[in-house]
């Protein structure tokens, strides 16, 4: 990997902005007949052209929505896990000019990330890799013996040309996929699945999370 061409995630440079704001909704109710807790957020691209918008209801009901300068709602989804917050890096993923979303459902030891590809900014291809139903996450500790639990190197992942075809590959300095932990995990979009397949995987990592 060392002859790869390496290139930083533009996400280092289209920094983004965090706005939380937890609240008490007294509207609605859970199964309990007990006001529901909501916290709701933005994360927005440096430029301001696309907003990540979520809401978080009772730490586990999760929706978000992804709106553009070109259309609101370009993408939304709603989904059920247990979460702390829901932050996003922006950048491109496929070298096409267009900015991608890595949205990363996050709790206190690391995040789960889907990947989405931004088509013509009207609308967004989640092209994260199918696990089999592993759990597919980042740990912001290695949890490896050998490392005596120290942080995950920042940051976590970049964008090279490993494979040689001209496309970058976003290869992460650790994953886990499902009880299994690697370092140098190597994704790459797979144009016939439209989505993102591991080619490679590093040394393993000797505890799991």
């Amino acid at each position: 990997m060392s002859k790869a061409a390496f290139r930083a995630p533009t996400s280092l440079i289209v920094a983004c902005v965090v706005f939380l704001m937890p609240l008490l909704s007294m509207n609605e109710g859970n199964a309990f007949g007990q006001p529901s807790r909501v916290k709701e957020g933005r994360v927005v691209s440096a430029d301001g052209r696309i907003t990540l918008e979520y809401r978080i209801e009772d730490g586990y009901k999760i929706h978000i929505a992804i709106n553009t300068a070109g259309k609101r709602n370009a993408y939304v989804a709603s989904l059920r896990a247990d979460v702390y917050q829901i932050e996003a890096d922006f950048l491109d993923l496929n070298d096409d000019g267009r900015i991608d979303v890595i949205v990363k459902y996050s709790d206190e030891a690391g995040y789960s990330p889907r990947f989405l590809l931004n088509h013509e900014d009207a609308s967004f291809f989640d092209v994260t890799p199918d696990t089999k139903g592993l759990e597919f996450r980042f740990d912001i500790y290695h949890r490896d013996i050998k490392d005596g639990g120290i942080p995950s190197p920042k940051p976590e992942y970049y964008l090279a040309d490993v494979s040689g075809d001209a496309i970058p590959e976003l290869v992460f300095k650790s994953l886990w996929l499902g009880r299994k932990g690697y370092r140098d995990v190597v994704l790459q979009l797979d144009a016939l699945k439209k989505r993102y397949i591991v080619i490679r995987k590093g040394e393993q990592l000797s505890t799991s999370p």
